[in-house]
């Protein structure tokens, strides 16, 4: 995808999520870097933890994270959020700083929920069985991932990600995963259902 095809195809997801009408996206065209952003990170910023600016009352919609390496799991997105890392090999959020003793996914997308990943790679999700199939991800909402890379992720149903909603991705990779439970290709090993993805 071309740079300005991807910007369009950003500031439209953007207007998505904050539930704006084509019209009114076409009626003051702006970049989803223009639109309210807070930040999540150890120092300095408007949280520490993503979860906590999900759930907070004023109903932040757009999250942009300053640490290159943000270590967090289980984060449950009931609603819709737009999340902003500094690209693939800039920003990083991982369930567990070992993926061998990692107990959590990254993040469940709730139903009628929708998540829109951008430039951020995901690694460390470990979960093992299919009710916690997707070793980073499972979507039971919309999921948009644009230059994201899930690597190193363990599920058995769906290495990195169980998808059991609307899916989209742009200009991503999925690298390493692993659905436990034989096939192994470049990228992604399979012995349960999904090395790198299980669509239900």
């Amino acid at each position: 995808m071309s740079t300005t095809a991807l910007g369009a195809a950003r500031f439209f997801i953007a207007c998505a999520i904050l539930g704006l009408t084509a019209v009114g996206c076409l009626a003051e065209p702006a970049p989803a870097s223009a639109l309210p952003v807070i930040t999540v990170g150890r120092e300095g910023c408007d949280f520490a933890s993503i979860q906590e600016a999900i759930d907070h009352p004023t109903g932040v919609q757009v999250i942009r994270l300053i640490d290159p390496i943000h270590t967090e799991g289980g984060i449950t997105v009931s609603r819709d959020v737009l999340i902003i890392g500094s690209g693939p090999e800039g920003t990083i959020i991982q369930a567990h700083n070992d993926a061998e003793t990692s107990a959590d996914r990254i993040f469940t997308v709730e139903e009628g929920a929708s998540l829109v990943l951008d430039g951020i790679t995901l690694r460390h999700g470990p979960p093992s069985e299919c009710p916690k199939g997707g070793g980073a991800i499972v979507n039971y909402g919309t999921l948009w991932l644009i230059r994201c890379v899930l690597r190193d992720n363990r599920g058995q149903c769906g290495g990195a990600l169980m998808n059991e909603g609307v899916f989209y991705a742009f200009d991503s990779m999925f690298l390493d995963n692993e659905a436990t439970g034989g096939v192994d290709q470049t990228g992604v090993r399979a012995r349960g259902s999904g090395g790198a993805i299980k669509n239900v």
